[in-house]
């Protein structure tokens, strides 16, 4: 992995919020960087699940501590 893909994976990250919700990203990036090399046209796709999936964990939290605050 070069410094511009290194970068741009980050920036990935940094958008989604990735490092709140995974522990090790290592994964992500190798599928991140293998589909980048091998199908780039499924990149934007894989990117646009990222995002989905990312959300609705943040949703997930933000209800989980409403409903813990609640309890409280």
């Amino acid at each position: 992995m070069d410094e511009d893909e290194e970068a741009q994976f980050q920036v990935l990250m940094d958008r989604l919020g990735a490092q709140k919700a995974l522990e090790d990203e290592r994964d992500v990036k190798q599928l991140w960087l293998q589909l980048k090399k091998d199908k780039p046209h499924l990149l934007s796709d894989f990117e646009d699940f990222l995002t989905r999936i990312f959300s609705q964990l943040q949703e997930a939290q933000e209800e989980k501590n409403e409903l813990e605050c609640a309890l409280q």
